[in-house]
């Protein structure tokens, strides 16, 4: 066996050992770094631990509460106009149309987009069948035009998602 062997096993098993002490730490993240890397928008992390097995909803770890900033990953995303974490998110499985507690109603992540004018969210969104009304009669096409986003509320119209409330 040559030198060049013996350095390449040995890499691979570095690799495989730490792989096997990560995997099991990354599968105790309390998910709140998920939802951090998914509102800074960066992506490697959350690339990094949707692989490790971070849940993409944010199920395990969700907390209702008035003083929490985002309750799921998407919705930091969706907010800070980050159309690939979405990408991310949805192909690990994320619901693109999660009940988001809003101010005294429930919103969506669409909605979220329209009201902030994060256009390429919103059309990343759309592309992976988000609704554009809630299931609690909230529309998304109201909230971007009273906030004049009017791109988005094109992009919406042009839309032929199916509605929950139809």
């Amino acid at each position: 066996m040559t030198k060049k062997n013996i350095l390449i096993l040995s890499g691979c098993a570095l690799g495989w050992m730490f792989a096997v002490i990560l995997i099991p730490l990354a599968r105790n993240f309390r998910y709140e770094e998920l939802r951090a890397a998914c509102r800074t928008g960066h992506v490697g992390t959350v690339r990094l631990l949707l692989i490790l097995g971070a849940d993409p909803n944010g199920k395990k770890d969700y907390k209702p509460s008035w003083t929490a900033e985002f309750s799921y990953p998407i919705e930091g995303a969706a907010q800070n106009n980050y159309p690939e974490i979405i990408h991310l998110l949805v192909k690990a499985g994320a619901n693109v149309n999660v009940d988001v507690p809003g101010e005294g109603y429930e919103e969506s992540p669409l909605c979220i987009t329209a009201r902030e004018g994060a256009t390429e969210a919103a059309q990343a969104l759309l592309t992976h069948g988000a609704w554009t009304t809630t299931r609690y009669g909230t529309s998304a096409l109201a909230v971007a035009r009273r906030r004049g986003h009017e791109e988005i509320a094109r992009l919406i119209e042009a839309s032929s998602q199916i509605q929950p409330n139809q």
